[in-house]
């Protein structure tokens, strides 16, 4: 029996309420946090504990702020008095633990929480979903002035799918906001968030689907000689940005600056781009030939 899994970040990244629920859970089965990044959780086994969580954020980190900062390390400090134990965290959501049976809370004042979770999905979840809407809109708008064959039907089923995730993601977090704020201004309570995993979970399969549906059709109108190509192209290019996220963190724990780590990731990002658009094509033309 493996000692550590991972499992995917299936929860939007507001709700620290399902988060905290699903830590919990896990830790009861007798699986412990590990440590939480771009790729999920990670988690060890230990024996069964029963545990408190608590979620807060940074607003001020970024996917290239050095770590640990003076502001982790302020959140820390405050924390450990109180009992909570850190757990590694390269994203803005921190995650805290507690074997006391009554640990006193982290965040006490409601709105300033809200307007904490605010400032921090400005600069995530909330532009990562509106850049998300923008491109589906467009991508829809340029298919539709295509020529319909089976093609473009499953190339327009797969962005109406993206579209309708991301659309939805946002409106469930703006509405959860509103009344999050209204009950946080009228008795000071914070609203419990819900991912809804199980509405996320049905997406992602459409979303499989509606992919495999795509290539399926554009081999037989193009060729599939020519999707297999494509296909090698994006894992190329998603095994090249992989490698240059990982040098990121790398650079990230031995305290590069933030500004040379983002000048860094976007030119070999860039370039591994450049080199694979290279490479697909080259090798389409020959296939071609």
């Amino acid at each position: 029996m493996k000692d550590t899994k991972r499992r995917l970040f299936r929860f939007s990244l507001y709700d620290r309420t399902g988060i905290a629920e699903y830590l919990v859970n896990q830790a009861k089965n007798g699986w412990m946090i590990e440590k939480i990044d771009n790729y999920g959780f990670k988690f060890r086994k230990t024996e069964p504990k029963k545990l408190s969580f608590a979620i807060t954020y940074l607003p001020e980190l970024s996917e290239f702020t050095p770590l640990p900062n003076r502001e982790q390390m302020k959140l820390f400090d405050f924390c450990e008095h109180t009992g909570w134990k850190s757990i590694e965290s390269t994203l803005q959501l921190q995650v805290f633990y507690n074997e006391n049976k009554n640990p006193i809370p982290i965040e006490t004042d409601a709105l300033i929480e809200l307007e904490t979770i605010h400032k921090a999905g400005k600069k995530s979840f909330l532009l990562t979903g509106y850049l998300f809407v923008v491109v589906a809109a467009l991508q829809l708008f340029l298919a539709f002035l295509r020529p319909c064959n089976i093609y473009n039907v499953t190339f327009i089923i797969l962005w109406t799918v993206l579209l309708v995730a991301h659309s939805t993601e946002l409106i469930r977090y703006y509405c959860w906001r509103k009344k999050a704020l209204k009950n946080a201004m009228t008795d000071g309570s914070f609203t419990p968030s819900n991912s809804n995993v199980l509405f996320k979970n049905i997406l992602t399969v459409f979303l499989l689907i509606s992919l495999l549906l795509m290539f399926v059709s554009a081999a037989f109108e193009f060729g599939a000689l020519i999707v297999i190509n494509i296909i090698l192209g994006v894992l190329l290019l998603l095994l090249s940005v992989s490698g240059v996220l990982y040098i990121s963190g790398v650079m990230r724990s031995s305290g590069i600056s933030e500004n040379t780590n983002r000048a860094i990731t976007i030119t070999l990002i860039i370039f591994a781009t450049i080199i694979t658009i290279t490479i697909t094509t080259v090798l389409g033309i020959l296939l071609i030939i």
